[in-house]
C-alpha cells in the first residue's frame, strides 16, 4: 500500500510548492474522529510540511449527502484557511467521500429536483480549486478512486457521474479497516464482488481482453475474501495483506477496464437495488444481497434484457473454482451459498413493498426511454421481484457459526 501513500504525498507536496504555503482542509468522518487513522493522517500532513495552525479540521456526519441543502457545514468556509486552501484531504467512509467529492465541485445540485433519471451527468464546470486526496476508512465502495458519487435528493438516491468527481489521489491504510465491525467487512467484500461481476454479466457482446482481466480480478477477490472471512469466523483479526489487496481490487473495479465504456449500461442489478433501498430506507448492500440470487437465476433462465447467460456462467465458473468450499453449479443457488458462506446478511424488508410501486419507480428512474433499462419491461421487473420473494433470503452469519460478539476488531 506504500505506493498509494507516495502518490498522495506527491499531490500534497506539489500543492504546497505551487502556493508557497501549506494550508490544508482536513475533512473527517464523525465516525473516525480522533481514531488512530485520524491521528495518523494529521501526523502525515505534519511530516509533509503542514503546521497545526495551517490545518483546518472539519468533522462531518457519516450519512450520505442531501443535494437539496449544503453539502458541508458552514464552518467549512470559516477560520484561518478560508479562501486559501492548498489541498483538501478527506478521511472517512464512502458516504463522506462522495459528499466531499460533490462539495468540492461547484454545481447547483438543488436545481436537479425536476430530473426523473436516477443517473445524472454533471454539466461542464470549473473543476476543483484545490487537489482532493481521499483516504477511505470503509471497505467496498471504492469511492476514493471512482468518477461517481451517490447522493440523496429528497427521498431519491441519485448516481452522479463525471470524471471530474474522481479525487486527485488516494491512499489506503488497511489498519483503518480494523475499526469496522465484522458484518461491514463482509458486506464490503460482497460489494466489491458485485461491482466486478455486474459489467461482465451485463455485457452480451463481451470483450476478450476485458473479460480476461475481470475474471482474474474476480478470482483473486474471492480468494482474499475467503481469507478475511476465515479469520473473522475464527474470531481473529484479518490480515492486513488480504484487506489491502481487496481494497486495491475494489479500486480497479471502477476502472474503464472493468466498467466497459463500450457498454455503459451493462449493470442492471445495482440500479434495481438502489431504487428498492430508496423505498425501504435500507442499506444498499443488504438490499442487493436480497435481490442478487433471483436476479442471477433470471439471467441464467434466459432473461437476456437483464444480462447474458453465457457471460454469467463464465463468471460463476471462475467463482466456483476460486472459492474454498464447494458451490452449486447453478449461479442463482450458487451466489446464495457463497454469500451465506461469507456471512453476509440480506435485508428482506423489500419483500413487503408493493411490486407495482417498485416497478414504476425503477422504470421511471432507469427505463421508459432512458438507456440503462432499455428493453426492460414492467413484466420483467415484476417477475424478478416475485422470484425474489420465493427465494430464501441469504443466510446470516448466525446460520453458519456463532457470531463474533465484539462490535469492532481490536486495535
Amino acid at each position: 500500500m506504500r505506493a498509494t501513500w507516495l502518490g498522495a504525498a506527491h499531490t500534497v507536496e506539489s500543492a504546497f510548492v505551487r502556493s508557497g504555503t501549506a494550508t490544508v482542509r482536513l475533512i473527517v468522518d464523525a465516525g473516525v474522529e480522533d481514531a488512530p487513522i485520524h491521528r495518523r493522517v494529521r501526523s502525515w500532513l505534519g511530516v509533509l510540511g503542514a503546521r497545526p495552525a495551517g490545518i483546518q479540521t472539519l468533522i462531518v456526519p457519516s450519512r450520505s449527502s442531501d443535494l437539496s441543502g449544503p453539502l458541508l457545514p458552514a464552518e467549512s468556509t470559516a477560520g484561518n484557511t478560508a479562501g486559501k486552501v492548498d489541498v483538501t484531504v478527506v478521511v472517512g467512509g464512502g458516504a463522506v467521500l462522495d459528499r466531499v467529492k460533490l462539495a468540492t465541485l461547484e454545481h447547483d445540485y438543488a436545481s436537479w429536483t425536476r430530473t426523473r433519471s436516477g443517473l445524472v451527468a454533471l454539466p461542464p464546470g470549473p473543476g476543483r480549486t484545490a487537489p482532493l486526496v481521499a483516504i477511505p476508512t470503509t471497505l467496498g465502495t471504492g469511492a476514493e478512486a471512482s468518477a461517481v458519487a451517490l447522493a440523496h435528493l429528497g427521498n431519491r438516491r441519485l448516481l452522479v457521474m463525471d470524471r471530474s468527481l474522481r479525487p486527485t489521489a488516494y491512499a489506503h491504510d488497511p489498519a483503518a479497516y480494523r475499526t469496522l465491525p465484522g458484518p461491514l467487512l463482509r458486506e464490503g467484500l460482497a460489494e466489491i464482488l458485485s461491482r466486478l461481476v455486474g459489467p461482465v454479466v451485463g455485457d452480451a457482446v463481451g470483450d476478450p481482453l476485458t473479460d480476461r482481466l475481470c475474471l482474474g480480478l474476480i478470482a483473486r477477490l474471492v480468494e482474499c475474501a475467503d481469507a478475511v472471512v476465515a479469520a473473522l469466523d475464527d474470531g481473529h483479526e484479518p490480515g492486513p495483506a488480504a484487506l489491502g489487496e481487496a481494497a486495491r481490487i475494489g479500486v480497479l473495479g471502477h476502472s474503464d477496464h472493468v466498467q466497459r465504456p463500450h457498454q455503459p449500461w451493462a449493470v442492471k442489478l445495482w440500479a434495481l437495488a438502489n431504487e428498492v433501498a430508496g423505498l425501504t430506507g435500507g442499506a444498499k448492500m443488504p438490499t442487493t444481497v436480497r435481490l442478487w440470487p433471483a436476479f442471477w437465476a433470471a439471467v441464467d433462465a434466459g432473461a437476456s434484457n437483464l444480462g447474458s447467460a453465457a457471460q454469467l456462467r463464465a463468471v460463476w465458473s471462475t467463482i466456483r473454482t476460486a472459492h474454498s468450499k464447494p458451490l452449486p453449479a447453478n449461479p442463482g443457488d450458487g451466489i446464495h451459498a457463497l454469500l451465506t458462506h461469507w456471512g453476509v446478511q440480506a435485508d428482506s424488508s423489500c419483500d413487503a413493498l408493493p411490486i407495482p410501486l417498485v416497478t414504476e419507480r425503477v422504470l421511471r428512474a432507469w427505463g421508459a426511454g432512458l438507456p440503462p433499462y432499455q428493453g426492460v419491461r414492467a413484466g420483467d421487473i415484476e417477475h424478478l421481484l416475485e422470484r425474489t420473494r420465493t427465494t430464501t433470503p441469504v443466510g446470516t452469519f448466525t446460520d453458519i457459526i456463532p457470531p463474533r460478539t465484539a462490535a469492532a476488531l481490536p486495535l
